[in-house]
């Protein structure tokens, strides 16, 4: 029976992470684009599948998985006005620099994080 939990958490956290990965590269397709809001669909998902977690996640891990999802599905003037991302864009307006910014500093910062939340459970190189 100690196997079924580990092999669970292994699981939903590879979809988590696939869910996720799409929902970032989805994110960097609408800004470079210029497109003003992320795919709501896929961001839906992808929280329906953290919230569902919380049968072998902490509430910890989930709170912190959500937490990670905060830009998706909205548009990108309320994400570049996030006071969170105030000092990364120092200096620079809303405009192409600002989201090419996000792409390059953001999203890899997301990444980083929500493989240091599921590492454990991911078979990552």
């Amino acid at each position: 029976m100690g196997e079924c939990p580990q092999e669970t958490q292994k699981e939903i956290a590879k979809r988590i992470y696939v869910l996720f990965s799409k929902n970032m590269e989805n994110l960097r397709t609408c800004l470079l684009a210029d497109r003003h809001m992320t795919d709501e669909g896929l961001a839906t998902q992808l929280r329906t599948e953290i919230k569902k977690s919380r049968l072998v996640f902490s509430k910890k891990i989930v709170d912190e998985l959500l937490d990670l999802t905060i830009d998706f599905a909205y548009s990108s003037v309320y994400m570049m006005g996030r006071e969170e991302y105030k000092e990364i864009f120092a200096g620079e307006t809303y405009d192409r620099r600002q989201k090419q910014i996000y792409c390059d500093v953001i999203i890899p910062q997301r990444y980083d994080r929500i493989e240091e939340i599921l590492g454990e459970y991911l078979d990552l190189p």
